[in-house]
């Protein structure tokens, strides 16, 4: 089994490069992973992917994602803010303590 096997993480950057490698990483971790670009595809995404996880990269403020959590009610989802200067290592192995810390 893989560390993050089924776990749903939603991925919001605007930088589609760096998107990309976060979610190839996290895939191959076993996570189910959505991308969006634009506030409003990530809001998108979130109602029909509902993730446990959001990753929160370049371009993105706080008050670009918590209308996302908000959406999601009674099952917000974890939040990992990805700074532009961390490597997608960083991010899968920090979105798998913080998934494993909200299930406790």
């Amino acid at each position: 089994m893989r560390p993050l096997d089924g776990v749903r993480i939603l991925v919001m950057d605007r930088s589609l490069r760096r998107a990309r490698s976060a979610c190839r990483l996290l895939e191959g971790w076993g996570a189910r992973v959505a991308l969006a670009g634009t506030a409003t595809a990530a809001c998108a995404a979130a109602l029909a992917f509902h993730p446990e996880v959001i990753v929160s990269g370049a371009g993105f403020a706080s008050a670009q994602w918590h209308p996302v959590v908000r959406l999601l009610g009674d099952a917000p989802p974890a939040v990992l803010e990805w700074k532009e200067t961390a490597p997608p290592e960083d991010v899968a192995n920090l979105a798998l303590r913080l998934y494993a810390g909200s299930r406790r």
